[in-house]
């Protein structure tokens, strides 16, 4: 019994640990300066998001990031709580922000 408790205590701990630690690399402010949020048109010359590796569809928003990648908006949102930099290019947009 007291084996059990101690260890839903301890999950509780690591867990309530891990939401908290998780931060977004990049702030929205600076997402919104360095980048443009799109809805996909058929003549677009980029058509897969190579983070998930689906398709774009009508209904999609697109994000642009200024080095012209195109992303899935939820995609690349997710992407940007681990990492402030470009997938493809490896960019840094915190310091894209400082030269605009």
């Amino acid at each position: 019994m007291c084996i059990i408790v101690v260890g839903l205590i301890g999950y509780y701990v690591f867990v309530t640990c891990k939401k908290y630690r998780i931060r977004k690399k990049i702030s929205n402010r600076k997402l919104k300066k360095v980048s443009t949020i799109i809805k996909y048109k058929l003549q677009m010359d980029k058509n897969t998001c190579v983070i998930c590796q689906e398709d774009f569809s009508k209904r999609d928003k697109i994000r642009v990031l200024q080095c012209d990648h195109h992303f899935h908006k939820k995609c690349i949102d997710k992407w940007f709580e681990s990492s402030c930099r470009c997938p493809l290019c490896n960019n840094n947009l915190n310091k894209q922000d400082e030269n605009i």
